[in-house]
């Protein structure tokens, strides 16, 4: 599912950066990604669910494996 609006595509872009930054660190997850985020674990979860139609965790790995 493509992202639908800047800010959407914002916030991806905000959590990618963020994985990015902990990618050395493999016990990064939701709970640690929310934190730095400043959002909570069920915003990360609806928000990509919506945008992406994924979850968080499948997203961390998705970037990973990049």
């Amino acid at each position: 599912m493509a992202e639908r609006l800047p800010m959407d595509q914002a916030f991806i872009g905000k959590l990618r950066d963020i994985i990015l930054t902990n990618i050395h660190n493999e016990n990064f997850g939701v709970g640690d990604l929310a934190i730095a985020a400043g959002v909570s674990r069920i915003t990360i979860y609806r928000r990509l669910r919506f945008i992406k139609n994924q979850g968080a965790s499948q997203f961390i790995r998705e970037i990973r494996l990049r």
